[in-house]
């Protein structure tokens, strides 16, 4: 306990950052975990495990790189861009499924 106390419980450069862009991590989270989850639903023969950590993964930093390099400098077009990629991903899925017959 003592040691993670004394190593753990210092500021870093990385919490520093991942503190800062905690809120907007969250919020951009959600699109880029169903933007990786359709990317894989399509590849058959992969491992339910393996595809959650894929799926944490990317999502994880694809999400602290948005934070940090798109939506602080230019947040007006993130939010746009985010909310048109959302848009496509649900008429995407609606596609899909007129295709299957659902």
């Amino acid at each position: 306990m003592s040691l993670a106390l004394r190593y753990w419980n210092s500021p870093t450069a990385i919490n520093r950052s991942l503190a800062a862009n905690s809120y907007d991590i969250y919020l951009s989270r959600y699109p880029c975990v169903f933007l990786f989850q359709l990317i894989l639903f399509t590849l058959p023969g992969i491992y339910p495990l393996l595809k959650l950590f894929l799926v944490l993964l990317a999502s994880i930093s694809s999400s602290y790189l948005t934070s940090q390099y798109l939506k602080r400098p230019y947040s007006r077009l993130t939010i746009a861009a985010t909310t048109g990629l959302f848009l496509i991903l649900v008429i995407g899925i609606r596609v899909k499924k007129k295709i299957k017959g659902e």
